[in-house]
């Protein structure tokens, strides 16, 4: 534990609509207390996509950092980052910072932090596939980050024994729950229509069941995408009563390879990237959804709606083990393998729906680092285990 102050200021590094997501519900927890001081760091890596989902939260970024070159390699995005990062430090550096997931960002703010011996809390810290390539470069940014940060908080017992075996100090690591289940919560309560005008035009046609589809990991790019997209052409003849609701990623590469195959498919609905609160009113409407998302394996199941994982590797295996996904990689014939299964009824689904947590792992979170820093005396009592 670390000498209390009057406060102290974090400062959330990120840059991409993930962590956009599930960040603001930790953000909105330090803000209602007196003496924890968030401040939003904006790498800029999604440029203007999570200014928009902050402010989905009521939100916005206090720094939004230079977006980095168009066309940029993972090495070009990274250095930009840090550099970015590293200057914005040296005008003045936080008490802690807080990054969560894999991102570069969460990387780059984790490093630059550690050089300016700034301790770091790693939200969703201890997903492993135990694969360095899948997810490229997630698994290899995350297994980074845990050498580096001071406070860990896993998401489920599953990541939190990961740590462990990586030899992770127990007393650093605290299982909280994923705090997607808490945004997911905050959105639900908003409500409203759908706010897309081809997404809110199309649902009302006539058709039984709806599927979301999202592609947009690097494994997945050139012929990954493609077949993809050919078992959904298959799914259509299939499932004739079935709409396809496919979210196109902007990347240029994955939305050409889509809309060469798909663009004129019946019962294939193409939108552009939805915003949250669509996507997730979407994902609850639906019967299934065929995704390579990390996040999404965990949004579907927690609204009750199992997923075909289009991965070969997946570091969430509590949605494989308790009935709510197949993994089926971007093999054709086993996506609509899978997909069939559940769409026919064939597969059974999993009953339990709450792989991971119950909503209140950004206050979990909020009050791990108030005792960290010396100030668990000006709260109330800790929240319960995220499970019984």
């Amino acid at each position: 534990m670390i000498e209390p102050v009057s406060d102290m200021t974090i400062w959330f590094v990120l840059g991409t609509r993930p962590e956009a997501v599930k960040l603001a519900p930790v953000i909105l927890s330090c803000k209602k207390t007196s003496f924890l001081k968030p401040l939003v760091i904006y790498t800029s890596q999604h440029q203007e996509m999570g200014h928009r989902f902050l402010e989905l939260f009521g939100l916005q970024a206090h720094y939004t950092l230079p977006p980095p070159p168009a066309g940029r390699s993972l090495c070009a995005l990274t250095t930009h980052i840090l550099a970015m990062l590293d200057n914005q430090f040296k005008k003045g550096v936080p008490d802690c910072t807080i990054v969560q997931g894999d991102t570069t960002s969460a990387l780059c703010g984790s490093l630059v932090s550690f050089y300016h011996r700034v301790p770091v809390a790693h939200v969703e810290a201890g997903l492993r596939t135990f694969a360095p390539f899948h997810p490229f470069p997630e698994e290899m940014n995350r297994t980074i980050i845990s050498r580096i940060a001071h406070l860990h908080f896993a998401p489920t017992p599953v990541a939190f024994t990961n740590l462990l075996r990586e030899g992770i100090d127990r007393h650093t690591i605290d299982i909280t729950g994923n705090t997607v289940v808490d945004a997911l919560d905050l959105i639900t309560r908003q409500g409203g229509s759908f706010e897309d005008k081809t997404l809110r035009e199309e649902w009302e046609g006539d058709f039984d069941q709806a599927v979301t589809v999202t592609v947009h990991r690097r494994e997945s790019w050139g012929g990954g995408v493609r077949r993809v997209a050919l078992a959904l052409q298959e799914l259509t003849g299939r499932f004739t009563r079935t709409r396809f609701f496919f979210s196109v990623h902007p990347n240029p590469a994955i939305r050409r390879e889509i809309e060469d195959i798909l663009r004129d498919v019946e019962g294939i609905v193409l939108l552009e990237p939805l915003g949250y609160r669509d996507f997730i009113q979407l994902l609850s409407r639906s019967s299934l959804v065929i995704s390579d998302s990390g996040g999404v394996q965990e949004e579907a199941p927690s609204l009750g709606v199992p997923v075909v994982i289009t991965r070969e590797h997946t570091e969430r295996p509590e949605v494989i083990d308790a009935g709510w996904g197949i993994l089926a990689g971007t093999n054709s014939k086993k996506i609509v393998e899978a997909a069939s299964g559940y769409l026919e009824g064939r597969s059974e689904v999993g009953h339990k729906t709450m792989l991971f947590g119950d909503g209140r792992a950004s206050e979990r979170i909020m009050y791990r680092m108030a005792e960290y820093f010396g100030f668990s005396d000006r709260l109330q009592s800790p929240p319960p285990p995220p499970w019984p």
